[in-house]
């Protein structure tokens, strides 16, 4: 019988070869779990805006309709008993009047804050129109919007994404940085998106940037990663915040072919 002789060359290629293999066996499994990983938190994410959309719908057309209601029966009963009602008792219900109202507008405020109608019909120029009128009105924060270039071409999960996260960073604003003055910026670059949202408050030293922003920040850096996009805080104690996020317009079909692939080889 012949013997086969094997040079140590050919030892070191097989070798090669099959650790070439494993490698590639790992990094496959590892971006399936990554990919899976993704998938579910879009998944959660989705859910969560439906739910926020159920809550939201309800607060509107059911609860601030009874509101309303009520508030026009205590005005009706306020004008046919006006000569019945003593003073302080028409200050009184005058008082719940006005009670009743700011309710229902603080009920509107909350159902649109939930779930935009701007967003989801006219788009994200108009959307972030009306958080930037809301954030001014309510906390006397002077903003500039501007948005270039974007065109109808940008993928409603992308819209809602940089929504999501300029309504927390204006919030954060409004809430945290004493500023007087806000700037928000979304531009075309090339095949991605970028929003800039900068304030001329108290900033703060990158190591409170977690304290600063808690969960807010944590839910803006997972909106990101979902859509492939990312976000830098720059912030100095007494010179303002920077925050800068990037979205890759072609993330969402990339991440839809990757999940199909993963499916196929599951």
């Amino acid at each position: 019988m012949a013997t086969i002789h094997i040079s140590l060359e050919a030892y070191i290629l097989i070798a090669a070869f099959a650790l070439i293999i494993v490698l590639g066996i790992q990094m496959f499994m590892r971006m399936k779990s990554e990919l899976r990983s993704r998938e579910l938190s879009r998944h959660l994410i989705q859910v969560q805006e439906e739910e926020r959309k159920c809550v939201a719908r309800e607060l509107h057309d059911d609860f601030g309709q009874r509101l309303a209601l009520v508030k026009l029966d205590l005005e009706d009963v306020l004008q046919e008993e006006l000569s019945m009602v003593g003073g302080s008792a028409q200050v009184r219900l005058h008082g719940i009047l006005c009670g009743i109202g700011k309710l229902s507008s603080d009920m509107q405020h909350l159902s649109h804050t939930l779930h935009s109608g701007r967003l989801q019909y006219l788009g994200l120029k108009p959307a972030l129109k009306e958080i930037c009128r809301t954030v001014e009105r309510q906390y006397h924060i002077a903003i500039e919007l501007q948005m270039d270039g974007l065109g109808n071409a940008v993928p409603k999960e992308l819209e809602l994404c940089l929504y999501r996260v300029a309504q927390e960073a204006l919030h954060n604003i409004a809430k945290h940085s004493g500023a007087g003055r806000a700037a928000v910026t979304v531009v075309k670059d090339g095949d991605a998106l970028r929003m800039a949202i900068s304030d001329d408050g108290k900033g703060f030293s990158q190591t409170e940037t977690s304290q600063q922003l808690g969960l807010g920040l944590a839910s803006m850096r997972e909106r990101l990663s979902i859509v492939g996009g990312g976000f830098q805080i720059q912030s100095t104690p007494g010179r303002g915040t920077l925050l800068s996020a990037q979205v890759p317009l072609t993330a969402i079909r990339k991440t839809s072919r990757a999940h199909w692939l993963t499916r196929r080889h599951a």
